[in-house]
């Protein structure tokens, strides 16, 4: 995943370009991005740019990656580290397609179906911390934070 968003490299800590910031003290760190192509990925919170500290799935050190899935390329994806539980949350737009018999603009005054070509959006939830990744377009990846 970090290769994606410009660092040299997935899975390093010291790269700043998924940095998460408490920006208002409260305890959430919080790193939003559009950058990540359509695919499945996971990742962990590495606290102080450093594996030393790390928080994986369930906020527990070295449990594994949270995984999350990019429907769409350019997609935003927000990532919210709490540092009292140590859990990690991703919010990624969740695409849900919808079929049966809706108002079109058929000359006959007929209905057009829509399956998921045409789709509706919703959003689901599924940290000084950062996100280290790697990315594997639509099979599985591994990213840490």
């Amino acid at each position: 995943m970090q290769s994606k968003l410009g660092c040299a490299g997935d899975f390093d800590p010291g790269c700043l370009r998924t940095w998460l910031q408490d920006l208002d003290g409260d305890g959430l760190y919080t790193f939003t991005t559009t950058g990540l192509v359509a695919g499945s990925y996971g990742t962990v919170v590495a606290i102080n740019e450093s594996f030393t500290e790390s928080y994986g799935k369930d906020g527990i050190p070295s449990n594994g990656n949270v995984e999350f899935t990019v429907a769409q390329t350019g997609d935003a994806v927000q990532f919210t580290y709490d540092s009292r539980t140590h859990l990690l949350q991703v919010q990624v737009p969740q695409v849900h397609c919808y079929s049966g018999a809706f108002p079109g603009r058929a000359a006959s005054g007929g209905t057009e179906r829509l399956g998921c070509g045409k789709c509706a959006a919703q959003s689901t939830d599924k940290g000084k911390a950062q996100v280290s990744s790697s990315h594997a377009a639509a099979s599985g990846a591994h990213c840490s934070r």
